[in-house]
């Protein structure tokens, strides 16, 4: 997995964006790869590794290689386990966006009504880990609870 934050958030935004766009053109076996082999291993592999990540400082780039200044950091990411938290949330919203449209296009299958059980209980371990991921993750909790009726 890539170390860079940026291309971590990009990949995981394209990977769900995908596959909620082309949902109405996949099957229900393409659904439950999608959900059970890729985007739940995948959201495991980043809660696992931003469990892991140190609160060391982040050095911002070199903006020239005559001058060897930094960029400045963001307070909010400044170390990597603050980013690797923004990789938590940015994975758990796509991955909510993805598990509503599983249930909208394979909704009748009992693997798709897994997914949400998965979802609430990933959300909700997330919520009350020693993150503090703030409103979006709640956000999320809400959207698959409430798209569900």
């Amino acid at each position: 997995m890539d170390q860079r934050p940026e291309v971590r958030n990009s990949a995981v935004r394209t990977l769900c964006s995908i596959v909620v766009a082309c949902g109405p053109k996949l099957t229900t076996d393409s659904w439950r790869i999608c959900n059970m082999g890729v985007l739940f291993p995948l959201l495991d592999e980043i809660i696992t590794r931003g469990n892991k990540a140190p609160t060391s400082q982040v050095r911002g780039e070199v903006l020239g290689r005559l001058s060897g200044e930094r960029a400045r950091v963001h307070h909010s990411l400044d170390t990597v386990d603050k980013q690797w938290r923004e990789t938590v949330v940015t994975t758990i919203q796509g991955a909510t966006r993805v598990v509503r449209a599983t249930v909208q296009f394979a909704g009748k299958e009992d693997w798709a009504l897994k997914t949400w059980e998965i979802m609430l209980d990933t959300v909700r371990s997330t919520v009350s880990n020693k993150w503090k991921l703030g409103l979006c993750v709640i956000v999320c909790y809400y959207s698959v609870l409430f798209s569900a009726h």
